[in-house]
Protein backbone atom coordinates (compact mmCIF):
# COMPACT_ATOMS: atom_id res chain seq x y z
CA UNK A 1 0.00 0.00 0.00
CA UNK A 2 1.01 3.70 -1.24
CA UNK A 3 -0.05 6.54 1.09
CA UNK A 4 -1.07 9.25 -0.94
CA UNK A 5 -2.21 12.97 -0.27
CA UNK A 6 -5.51 12.64 0.36
CA UNK A 7 -8.55 14.23 -1.64
CA UNK A 8 -12.61 13.45 -2.25
CA UNK A 9 -13.82 11.62 -4.74
CA UNK A 10 -16.63 8.90 -5.81
CA UNK A 11 -17.13 5.36 -6.12
CA UNK A 12 -20.32 4.09 -7.62
CA UNK A 13 -22.67 1.80 -5.27
CA UNK A 14 -25.46 -0.34 -5.30
CA UNK A 15 -28.36 1.16 -2.93
CA UNK A 16 -32.55 0.56 -2.56
CA UNK A 17 -35.15 3.10 -2.94
CA UNK A 18 -37.99 2.93 -0.93
CA UNK A 19 -39.89 0.72 -4.07
CA UNK A 20 -37.17 -1.84 -3.22
CA UNK A 21 -35.82 -1.17 -6.44
CA UNK A 22 -31.80 -1.13 -6.61
CA UNK A 23 -29.85 1.49 -8.86
CA UNK A 24 -26.07 2.48 -9.31
CA UNK A 25 -25.17 6.05 -7.53
CA UNK A 26 -22.43 7.29 -6.98
CA UNK A 27 -21.27 7.80 -3.14
CA UNK A 28 -18.73 10.16 -1.93
CA UNK A 29 -15.27 9.01 -0.42
CA UNK A 30 -11.87 10.44 0.51
CA UNK A 31 -9.16 8.22 -1.53
CA UNK A 32 -6.13 7.57 0.61
CA UNK A 33 -3.92 5.31 -1.07
CA UNK A 34 -2.78 2.75 -3.40
CA UNK A 35 -2.96 -0.75 -3.35
CA UNK A 36 -3.76 -3.94 -5.12
CA UNK A 37 -7.36 -5.50 -5.59
CA UNK A 38 -7.77 -9.19 -4.77
CA UNK A 39 -6.33 -9.53 -8.15
CA UNK A 40 -3.44 -8.01 -8.00
CA UNK A 41 -4.90 -4.66 -9.69
CA UNK A 42 -3.73 -1.27 -9.17
CA UNK A 43 -6.83 -0.23 -7.17
CA UNK A 44 -7.52 2.81 -4.28
CA UNK A 45 -7.95 2.17 -0.58
CA UNK A 46 -11.04 4.79 0.43
CA UNK A 47 -12.40 5.69 3.67
CA UNK A 48 -16.20 5.77 3.53
CA UNK A 49 -18.35 8.19 5.66
CA UNK A 50 -21.79 6.23 7.02
CA UNK A 51 -24.56 7.85 9.63
CA UNK A 52 -21.11 9.72 11.69
CA UNK A 53 -18.43 6.63 11.21
CA UNK A 54 -16.25 5.62 8.55
CA UNK A 55 -14.82 2.57 7.34
CA UNK A 56 -11.80 1.38 4.75
CA UNK A 57 -12.22 -0.34 1.39
CA UNK A 58 -10.23 -1.38 -1.59
CA UNK A 59 -11.91 0.41 -5.10
CA UNK A 60 -11.37 -0.54 -8.49
CA UNK A 61 -13.19 2.10 -9.89
CA UNK A 62 -13.25 6.06 -8.63
CA UNK A 63 -14.30 9.30 -9.93
CA UNK A 64 -12.29 12.14 -9.05
CA UNK A 65 -14.15 15.15 -8.30
CA UNK A 66 -12.17 18.28 -9.56
CA UNK A 67 -8.58 18.29 -10.20
CA UNK A 68 -6.93 19.81 -7.04
CA UNK A 69 -9.81 19.71 -4.81
CA UNK A 70 -9.19 20.89 -0.45
CA UNK A 71 -9.85 19.13 1.91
Amino acid sequence: MFAIEPYFAERRVLKANDAGEYKHVWERVRVIGISRDMNGEPAYLIEAFHNGTSSLAIEGEIKRLEKGNPL
